[in-house]
Formats: structure tokens, C-alpha cells, sequence
């Protein structure tokens, strides 16, 4: 991350430039058109891992969630009963 804000504190980057001085992706171009794929197998991994972590949280989030809004609601409920 702090990479990232260096580069952009030197001057305006785009995207995918910043993502290749960042060792994120590599890069090609093709007349128009720019191809990019993740720099090492250790990132594709890393994106797995991340993935995976995320949707199993993000079920475990709405889960609390839904518990917390339904509990909300009946407060409410509740308190706007005279």
C-alpha cells in the first residue's frame, strides 16, 4: 500500500501502470489493446486464499447482520408503542 501511495505522490499514474511498477501484474500490448495477467504464481494464490476467506466472512456478516437488523426492528417496534 505505501508503494502505491509513493508512486502516486510522484506524479499521476494510471491503473494499470501503477499496478506494473507495484510488481502486481504484468503487462502487454497489442496495437489498442493492453493484456495483463498477475505477476506470479504466488499472487494468484494469494488472490485464492483471499477469495475464498472472503466468502465465507461475507456469509458470517450477513448472518450478523440480519440478526442485528431484526433485533433493531423490534426495538424500534417497541419503543413507538404508546
Amino acid at each position: 500500500m505505501e508503494l502505491l501511495l509513493e508512486l502516486i505522490a510522484q506524479s499521476e499514474r494510471s491503473v494499470d501502470v501503477l499496478a506494473e511498477m507495484a510488481g502486481l501484474v504484468s503487462g502487454r500490448r497489442d496495437g489498442l489493446f493492453a493484456y495483463f495477467s498477475l505477476a506470479s504464481d504466488d499472487l494468484v494464490r494469494l488472490y485464492s486464499v483471499l477469495h475464498s476467506l472472503a466468502e465465507t466472512r461475507l456469509a458470517d456478516v450477513d448472518r450478523i447482520l440480519r440478526l442485528w437488523l431484526a433485533k433493531r426492528d423490534a426495538l424500534e417496534a417497541g419503543l413507538s408503542t404508546p
